[in-house]
C-alpha cells in the first residue's frame, strides 16, 4: 500500500513539474526576501548602535566650557573655565547688563572712578586648553554693587570644538546672595610656607651668631643672686614691721 503511494506521488510530480517548480522557487524566494530583511535589519541596528557610541563619545571628550562671576573677600572677578577633555576655540562672552571692568572709587587708588572693557567679554579668546581657567577683575563688591544693584546677569557663552562643532551655553547668574555673606580670609599654603621660611632663617642666623634672639639671657648664678636679694629684703621688712608691734599689712 505505501509503496503503491509512493509510486503514485512520484508519477504526479513528474508530470506536473512545472507547477512544483514555481512552488519551490517561490519558497525559496520567500525565504532570500526574509533573510535580506533580517540582514538590513541588523546592519541597521549595528549602525544605530555605532552612532550612539560615536555620540556618546563625542559628548565625553568635547570641550565644556564655563562662564563664572565670582565674589570672594571683597572683590568680584569673572572666569572663563574649561572643564572638558579637548581645546575650545573662539570663545565669546555676551552678558546682560554688559560687564564692565570698573576702577577707582571711595577708598581705592586711584578714587577716580572710571569703567574700562573687559576683555573676556569684549574680546574673541582664540583658544582655551583643557584644565586651564582665565580670571579677569571686575570690581570691588562696593563698587560692583552700586554700578550692578541687582546683581543679576543673563550670559551667552559660544564657542567651537577641535573640528569646528559649535556650541551655545546660557545661563543666568544671581548675586544678590553676596551681599550679606561675611568673608574670612584664610591663608594658603604659599603663605604658610613662605613664613616657615621666614622662621627658619631667622634661627639659621641666630645660630651663626648672626643676629641676637629677642629675649634677655642672664646667667644662672646672677638669677640666683638677685633671687636671694629680694628674698632677704622682704624679711628685713617683716622684722621692721614686728619690731613696730604692728601685723604687717600691704600698703595701698
Amino acid at each position: 500500500m505505501c509503496h503503491m503511494e509512493t509510486f503514485d506521488l512520484v508519477k504526479w510530480l513528474n508530470l506536473n513539474q512545472g507547477v512544483t517548480s514555481a512552488v519551490l522557487a517561490t519558497v525559496m524566494a520567500v525565504i532570500t526576501a526574509v533573510y535580506v530583511w533580517a540582514t538590513i535589519y541588523l546592519v541597521g541596528l549595528t549602525n544605530k548602535q555605532l552612532q550612539h557610541a560615536i555620540a556618546i563619545e563625542a559628548q565625553r571628550t568635547r570641550p565644556h566650557v564655563v562662564f563664572e562671576i565670582i565674589a570672594s573677600n571683597g572683590v568680584v572677578t569673572a572666569s572663563l573655565r574649561n572643564l572638558g577633555q579637548t581645546l575650545a576655540r573662539n570663545l565669546k562672552v555676551r552678558t546682560e547688563p554688559e560687564l564692565k571692568c570698573l576702577l577707582g572709587g571711595e577708598g581705592t587708588i586711584p578714587p577716580e572712578e572710571k569703567e574700562e572693557s573687559m576683555p573676556l567679554t569684549d574680546h574673541v579668546i582664540t583658544s582655551l586648553a583643557p584644565g586651564r581657567e582665565i580670571t579677569g577683575f571686575v570690581a570691588f563688591w562696593q563698587r560692583f554693587s552700586e554700578r550692578y544693584p541687582s546683581r543679576h546677569f543673563k550670559c551667552v557663552l559660544t564657542y567651537e570644538g577641535p573640528n569646528g562643532e559649535k556650541y551655545v551655553e546660557s545661563s543666568e547668574l544671581d548675586l544678590a546672595g553676596y551681599s550679606n555673606l561675611k568673608t574670612l580670609k584664610v591663608k594658603g599654603m604659599p603663605e604658610v610656607a613662605a613664613n616657615l621660611e621666614k622662621i627658619s632663617e631667622s634661627l639659621s642666623r641666630i645660630g651663626r651668631g648672626l643676629d641676637s634672639p629677642l629675649v634677655r639671657v642672664i646667667e644662672e648664678a646672677e638669677h640666683a643672686k638677685k633671687q636671694a636679694a629680694l628674698l632677704n629684703q622682704a624679711i628685713q621688712e617683716l622684722e621692721r614691721l614686728k619690731e613696730q608691734g604692728g601685723n604687717p599689712e600691704p600698703s595701698v
